[in-house]
């Protein structure tokens, strides 16, 4: 095991990207069979949805 993963401290989550989560949590209730490229939007793109789905599970 190296001496990064055991000092590892997460960072906290930004206010923005809790918005966008909450968001999208109301969108996957809505439309359960969207994908992370159709729930991208203006401002954010895809691979940052993904991230953002991948991370809320």
């Amino acid at each position: 095991m190296g001496r990064g993963s055991v000092y590892y401290l997460p960072r906290p989550v930004p206010d923005a990207d809790l918005a966008i989560m909450r968001r999208l949590d109301r969108l996957h209730l809505e439309f359960p069979f969207a994908g992370s490229r159709m729930l991208r939007g203006c401002k954010i793109g895809s691979r940052h949805v993904k991230t953002l789905m991948r991370r809320m599970g």
